[in-house]
């Protein structure tokens, strides 16, 4: 739908975070701004922490690909439509139509983040023949493989650190650290992802022979059936 042209002072895609991962070492990260974040979110019925686009004090130069619309929220960082010579208020949703270009000016009042929604949440595009590869840190895929909410985000994160997939045998130290946390989702998840990847993690045999004497017994259970 769109694309960048030139970049932002500080342009990045932003969610709500992972919150429930600090145990790991993941950072909460998300938004600077989550109640920003969620306006423009539910201004195109999505959820308040879908991903979005978080502008920093000069906001980037985007061609619209694709007629779609754009919501607005937070501080007003000058958006217009160049060609149509029209301001693009915050806290609306406006219409884009294909071809044209939406630019930002100077703040103009109070604040310096504004956040761009579209309609099902933004996500960066990926040639066919990289679908598998991740645009996240090591440290957040494996957040979300051990994030009991995100069902369809467990499946992208099983591709990414996979035998297959650009991390390969990097993920398996964290992964160790997590079967020795004190999250038992995380810990069993992670005990039987280590199981499936086979022989790439083999310097974790150790752990899973500890996991079965842990007094859970569905971790036992999961590490008898990972090794």
């Amino acid at each position: 739908m769109l694309e960048v042209l030139t970049p932002g002072l500080l342009d990045t895609v932003q969610d709500a975070g992972r919150p429930d991962a600090a145990d790991m070492g993941v950072p909460a990260g998300g938004a600077c701004d989550p109640w920003s974040m969620a306006v423009a979110n539910l201004m195109h019925g999505n959820a308040p922490g879908a991903p979005v686009v978080e502008v920093t004090l000069q906001g980037p130069v985007l061609a619209v690909r694709e007629t779609c619309t754009l919501g607005l929220a937070g501080a007003d960082l000058g958006a217009i439509v160049r060609e149509e010579h029209r301001p693009l208020a915050i806290g609306l949703v406006h219409q884009l139509w294909a071809g044209t270009t939406v630019a930002f000016g100077a703040p103009a009042g109070q604040g310096c983040r504004a956040y761009l929604s579209l309609a099902g949440g933004v996500f960066k595009a990926q040639p066919p023949d990289k679908a598998a590869t991740p645009t996240r840190s090591l440290a957040e895929w494996v957040g979300i493989l051990t994030d009991k909410k995100n069902e369809k985000g467990r499946e992208e994160a099983r591709r990414a650190l996979g035998p297959t997939g650009t991390f390969g045998k990097e993920a398996v130290p964290a992964l160790i650290c997590i079967v020795k946390g004190r999250n038992k989702w995380a810990r069993e998840c992670s005990i039987l992802y280590l199981g499936k990847i086979g022989p790439m993690a083999k310097a974790a045999i150790p752990e899973l022979i500890t996991a079965l004497d842990d007094k859970d017994s569905g971790l036992r259970g999961s590490a008898a059936q990972s090794l």
